[in-house]
């Protein structure tokens, strides 16, 4: 992206690239001056990211359920069957539109096991919390980027830092989606350089998370429409300036994209071709608009879940409040981004625009989800709620320096402060993140016990068809024994109901294997549960005792009971996502019935114990 110091900055049009006159510019200005302050703010907003890195990369990993799905096809990148699309979507048949998040972790797999999953993801959002103060630096000098440092920070804060290393598809473009905004703001100013930049980081977000792509198309439309309606009376010097950085922009595009292509001209059926149709004729009925902008009024309130870490409401789904206080949000960013651009700092109008036309995005976006509205789903409003407030304080700032001329002189002096505010939020969030963890730590200390004692029971040379208990699709801890067993050479197979996730190449019937390996969840099991005939057990897991484990079965049912009772529907149609949306619906009576609070605290401490697990071998006879 060149020198942050050399980079257009608010006060100033994109007049190095595109020929525009300048806008004025302050000889204080930071971009240029506080180079030193430039580089402690880069550092700064790298910390976390470098100590959660360092902590998760010298602990090892069993990665279940989805995570094991990740690891198994990451391990077979560049080789026979490298995945040419991302992550499946269990429930919908269809995949996430690309596999670049598997190619980024296959060579710290390669080199560091599963869990150079984990550091792979770490520094791209590394890269991703540098790059968003870099640019920001490129737009508003030090000041600016004080303040990208500082909602970079309370974001992490938010999430929680084990967060910046978990390869979990829906999270992974969560911080990548910070500096786009601010790369799309760039090309918006016609900081054209910024634009390949663009593409690749926007590429990376849609293709491994499909829920992002209104977001950054919205995004990236908005921007181009801004810089040519900028340059429409220069439009051929535009084009002279313009011809190279598009021609790089194109490139990276097409390294994105050329693979998903051509997945959708020979496939069958073509992976692009079957989003568009499940969005255009979805399986399951959307959420609509009614309950969509109050969900979205949820994360763009105030305080707002981007600072509070919170947007869940009683059964889990996010919440429901008025749009209203989001609206007005909305408005007050429009309006004193107009007011600046009318005072001569367009830039910051630009930046208006787009987040605004972002947040706006959004109404549809969560209207348009189907089932229920899960926390995942929506994260991306976090990063553009936050760039709502990015906007009106860069406004105000603009708009300050233009009423009242010795503000420019104070600049260095705010940035200074804005970045020294931001190093005594680092200093809170260095425990949390010396403490951080791998994901799902239970059902990974499951998986490294049962494949621990699993190995030296299996034959490497046998065929081994995995069969597990804990869901049917990519289950957990089973899932993990499978994906576990492949990445250490095991000949290992999987049922067709797993093979869209985990690759149809490994689907292995019974008949065709040697034998078959059984990964039983004992939390579940039930009183008179038994294994096969002829199965011999090769590991055990129990990491809760008999005594608990009723006790965890009793509140789990009197619990269920209560609901069933309260809603009207019986504990399997409580499963089912009609269920879900019926206790959603009901959550008020619930709470009017005074659920005692203490049972579902007692009840999430026994399932944080984990769930006793056993692995049994069992011949087949053909």
């Amino acid at each position: 992206m060149g020198s942050a110091g050399q980079g257009a900055v608010d006060e100033r049009a994109p007049a190095d690239l595109t020929g525009a006159p300048p806008e004025p510019v302050s000889p204080l200005d930071g971009a240029r001056n506080d180079r030193w302050l430039g580089l402690g703010q880069a550092l700064l907003i790298a910390v976390p990211s470098l100590i959660v890195i360092a902590v998760v990369a010298g602990r090892s990993w069993g990665p279940a359920s989805d995570y094991a799905v990740m690891v198994m096809r990451t391990s077979d990148v560049f080789g026979r069957h490298t995945p040419l699309l991302g992550v499946v979507s269990r429930n919908h048949g269809w995949y996430h539109p690309g596999p670049s998040q598997y190619w980024l972790m296959a060579p710290f797999q390669w080199a560091m096991g599963v869990t150079g999953t984990l550091v792979a993801v770490g520094l791209a959002n590394l890269a991703a919390l540098v790059g968003a103060v870099v640019v920001a630096r490129r737009r508003g000098g030090t000041l600016f980027a004080g303040v990208a440092l500082l909602v970079g920070l309370v974001l992490v804060r938010s999430v929680g830092p084990s967060f910046l290393v978990d390869p979990w598809n829906p999270w992974v473009p969560f911080v990548p989606l910070f500096p786009f905004v601010l790369l799309a703001w760039s090309v918006a100013d016609g900081d054209l350089w910024c634009l390949p930049w663009a593409v690749g980081v926007g590429s990376y977000v849609m293709q491994a998370e499909v829920g992002y792509a209104p977001v950054v198309l919205g995004l990236s439309a908005t921007a181009v429409v801004l810089l040519l309606v900028d340059q429409r009376t220069r439009l051929r010097q535009f084009w002279a300036a313009a011809r190279t950085p598009l021609v790089v922009a194109a490139l990276v595009g097409v390294a994105f994209w050329i693979v998903p292509l051509v997945q959708q001209l020979t496939g069958h059926p073509g992976n692009i071709s079957a989003l568009v149709s499940y969005f255009r004729h979805p399986s399951t009925p959307a959420v609509g608009f009614h309950q969509g902008i109050r969900q979205w009024g949820e994360e763009f309130s105030l305080p707002g879940p981007w600072l509070t870490g919170h947007d869940t409401g009683f059964l889990g789904f996010v919440a429901y409040r008025s749009p209203v206080v989001g609206l007005l949000l909305v408005a007050a960013t429009l309006v004193l981004g107009v007011v600046a651009w009318r005072l001569g700092r367009p830039s910051a109008g630009r930046f208006a625009v787009l987040t605004s036309v972002a947040a706006l995005v959004g109404i549809d976006a969560i209207a348009n989800i189907t089932d229920t509205v899960a926390n995942y789903l929506v994260r991306w409003a976090w990063v553009v709620a936050a760039s709502l407030w990015m906007s009106i304080l860069w406004s105000l700032w603009t708009v300050l320096a233009h009423v009242w001329r010795p503000a420019e002189r104070h600049r260095p002096l705010v940035a200074g402060g804005v970045t020294f505010g931001a190093a005594v939020l680092l200093v809170t969030l260095l425990p949390g993140a010396s403490r951080a963890q791998v994901p799902e730590l239970q059902a990974s200390n499951a998986v490294k016990s049962l494949v621990a004692q699993s190995r030296p029971a299996l034959d490497p040379h046998t065929h081994y068809l995995v069969r597990w208990t804990d869901g049917p699709l990519t289950g957990g801890v089973g899932s993990g024994v499978a994906a576990m067993l492949t990445v250490k050479g095991y000949h290992v197979g999987i049922d067709p109901v797993a093979g869209p996730g985990m690759g149809r190449f490994r689907v292995l019937s019974a008949h065709d294997a040697d034998a078959m390996v059984v990964v039983y969840d004992l939390g579940n099991a039930g009183p008179g549960w038994k294994p096969l005939p002829g199965a011999r057990r090769i590991a055990h897991y129990e990491p809760i005792s008999p005594d608990q484990l009723r006790e965890l079965h009793q509140l789990d049912a009197t619990i269920s009971a209560d609901v069933s009772r309260h809603t009207g529907l019986t504990p399997a149609e409580l499963a089912t996502p009609a269920g879900a949306l019926r206790l959603l619906a009901n959550r008020a009576l619930l709470e009017k019935q005074g659920f005692d609070k203490a049972r579902f605290t007692r009840l999430a401490a026994l399932r944080a114990l984990g769930t006793p697990y056993a692995v049994y071998v069992v011949p087949l006879p053909h």
